[in-house]
């Protein structure tokens, strides 16, 4: 299922007006902390409260919620390294590797549609697919084509050398497939992802904890697993609520006012439309039980990220952290 696919994305998913004052999106922006950060300014959900976008700084939001509404992700790659304390690491290479796999996953998605699939979605938004892809790529311009995706993944990859401890990044290291995981060690991760994340998709690996046998791997969520539901309707209702907590302005008309994760539904599957649960579910069928499983989960899932509770996300038996 496409959905899936989605899941594994880690960072996923209008008619654009003309971008005015281009010369100053893109203005020089000091890769330091503390300084202005290229959110763009006219847009006034990119930032909570009444916050004046010309003076904000990456200190303001989640790292999460900048990378998502970020003009320039180059900008937000340079700041966000100086902030391994915040899991600016984690999210610098999940802009890096959005922007390095562009190309790819329209490729994919362009073959599906040659097929005949999603045509419905395509010949309704063929426009502003087009608009998103152009979007994406202003966006990454700067991070996407420097050098070839080896030698920009071995960046990515060096890039907590030297630097204090990202808890983020550092989260994975508790996952160490084929052998018995530390389940309160997992848990401390995923509360640290979840503190931190700001709404970013919790991944999967996090959200799966070794059976006693060392072998199964389970998700939960109010002590049941996968919730009760379906592991397809889990895994699609967590979408959806990083879409909710991420927000969507379903009345947008520009898609410089999107987030990435609604660009990237757009530009791969001309999804571009709707609310967070109507996007997860588009590659469901009409009849299928995964759709009211998904509508009937997606509201706690929103919840519970929102509030950070982590507790709910893991099995009987395990602690939450302190």
């Amino acid at each position: 299922m496409i959905g899936s696919a989605l899941l594994c994305v880690g960072v996923l998913v209008w008619y654009a007006m003309p971008r005015e004052n281009e010369a100053e999106n893109n203005r020089d922006t000091s890769s330091n902390a503390g300084t202005a950060f290229p959110f763009d300014e006219r847009n006034p959900a990119t930032l909570p409260g009444q916050k004046d976008q010309a003076t904000a700084t990456l200190e303001d939001v989640s790292l999460n919620h900048a990378m998502e509404r970020a003009v320039r992700l180059r900008v937000f790659y340079e700041q966000a390294i100086q902030q391994p304390e915040r899991g600016g690491i984690y999210f610098a290479k999940q802009a890096g590797l959005f922007c390095l796999d562009l190309k790819s996953k329209w490729d994919y998605s362009d073959t599906e549609r040659a097929k005949g699939k999603f045509m419905t979605y395509f010949r309704r938004n063929e426009q502003r697919m087009q608009e998103a892809r152009e979007e994406l790529e202003r966006r990454c311009d700067g991070l996407s084509g420097l050098g070839s995706a080896q030698t920009r993944f071995v960046e990515l990859k060096s890039l907590e050398t030297g630097r204090p401890p990202d808890p983020l990044s550092r989260g994975f290291e508790v996952i160490n497939f084929g052998k018995q995981v530390n389940a309160e060690r997992q848990a401390a991760a995923l509360k640290a992802f979840i503190d931190l994340g700001g709404g970013h998709q919790l991944p999967s690996h996090l959200l799966q904890f070794q059976g006693a046998d060392g072998l199964s791997m389970t998700m939960w969520f109010d002590n049941k697993v996968d919730a009760g539901v379906s592991r397809e309707a889990f895994q699609l209702a967590l979408i959806a609520a990083s879409l909710n907590v991420n927000g969507i302005d379903e009345g947008a008309t520009r898609v410089s006012a999107q987030t990435l994760q609604q660009l990237d539904m757009c530009a791969t599957w001309a999804v571009c439309e709707g609310s967070a649960v109507d996007r997860a579910l588009f590659d469901v069928p009409e009849n299928s039980p995964v759709r009211a499983e998904v509508r009937q989960l997606v509201g706690p899932l929103t919840d519970a990220i929102r509030r950070k509770e982590v507790s709910r996300f893991l099995p009987p038996g395990v602690k939450a952290p302190s």
